[in-house]
């Protein structure tokens, strides 16, 4: 098993801040899937590839997982939508925010692992006094209007 360790290590260390950064800055929105195969598949071959001293292979994972993140990063960041929201909405107090479920139509976005499947959620007053609440998607900064 203690061969297992170090690259068992490693890819918690990475799948750990990345955990932190969709969470800081993506409200944990960003999909994880294909990052966590990646990270589990150079843990398993880990062993193999500093036996026979594959350094390629381990060039060949990081980079792979360099692709994998860059894919699965959303295009919105947190800050962004909500600052979207108070912009077109004219938002003077949000009094509720977090993550809504989507309903994915197309089979295609259903089954692609790089596709988000929460959008932002913001409840709020705006200068009217009128209740607002939206959601914004996080891959395309699509804003829908939810009834309260």
């Amino acid at each position: 098993m203690h061969r297992y360790g170090p690259g068992v290590l490693i890819s918690i260390i990475i799948f750990l801040v990345l955990v932190v950064i969709n969470d800081w800055y993506y409200a944990n929105t960003g999909p994880l899937n294909a990052i966590v195969m990646v990270l589990s598949s150079y843990s398993i071959l880990f062993p193999y590839l500093i036996e026979k001293k594959k350094w390629k292979t381990h060039l060949l994972f990081f980079l792979m997982l360099i692709v994998v993140i860059s894919f699965s990063i959303p295009q919105v960041t947190y800050v962004e939508a909500e600052s979207t929201v108070v912009e077109e909405y004219g938002l003077v107090d949000i009094t509720d925010r977090g993550n809504l479920p989507l309903m994915i139509e197309r089979w295609e976005d259903r089954i692609n692992p790089f596709h988000p499947h929460t959008a932002y959620y913001f409840s709020g007053v705006n200068e009217d006094g009128k209740n607002v609440s939206v959601m914004v998607t996080a891959d395309e900064k699509r804003i829908v209007e939810i009834n309260p």
